[in-house]
């Protein structure tokens, strides 16, 4: 496969393929509830981490992968650290990077967390968001961050509406933050129980 000969809209489908064939046997607990994403018991975005990473190299095996590298981004005037989960290089050039959202940090922070660096950095390479939200009633799913000052304020109080189906919630909330600031590079995937599914194809440009 020659990535540089097909689409980004190519590239992410077969990404979101392979990964989801990684992912195939694990339990569904491990991404419908906070099982595993849990003080003591925090696995799943290591973990997922090397799902991620055995999808990239079967797809591309000759690419460099890098974890939590070093990349500089522009804030207001001065040069910031971004470390993305993953970067996926094609000799020495950025080809793609990858951020992993768990349950626990699938909400409001998509934006200034994920989003924003990456616009800051200046890369146009495509960037994927994976988030981690059951298409389903999930009574055991977390509301968390809903404290004053920070990013979930906004939605305390809202933990039951939350549970009742967390994709269709937080997908919600995407698509209201993003309708008018087209997604440029930008793709999001979502991984649900065994399924890593496209979202929010309509706000794209490329």
């Amino acid at each position: 496969m020659k990535p540089n000969e097909r689409s980004q809209e190519g590239v992410v489908n077969a990404f979101a393929k392979a990964l989801t064939d990684e992912i195939r046997n694990v339990k569904l607990s491990f991404y419908e509830t906070f099982e595993a994403t849990k003080t003591g018991n925090n696995h799943t975005h290591a973990r997922t981490m090397g799902y991620i990473v055995r999808a990239l190299i079967r797809l591309y095996p000759e690419y460099i992968i890098e974890i939590e590298p070093h990349l500089s981004m522009h804030v207001n005037g001065k040069i910031k650290l971004w470390r993305p989960d993953i970067l996926v290089r094609k000799g020495d050039v950025a080809w793609m990077i990858i951020d992993y959202e768990s349950p626990n940090s699938s909400d409001a922070r998509i934006e200034c967390k994920d989003v924003n660096q990456y616009r800051a950095s200046g890369l146009a390479v495509p960037y994927i968001i994976i988030t981690t939200l059951p298409n389903k009633l999930t009574p055991s799913w977390e509301l968390r961050y809903t404290t004053k000052g920070y990013r979930n304020e906004e939605h305390k109080g809202k933990r039951e509406e939350v549970r009742q189906n967390p994709y269709t919630y937080w997908y919600s909330i995407y698509k209201e933050t993003f309708r008018n600031k087209y997604l440029t590079n930008i793709f999001f995937l979502n991984i649900n129980g065994h399924q890593v599914q496209r979202e929010l194809n309509e706000l794209i440009s490329q």
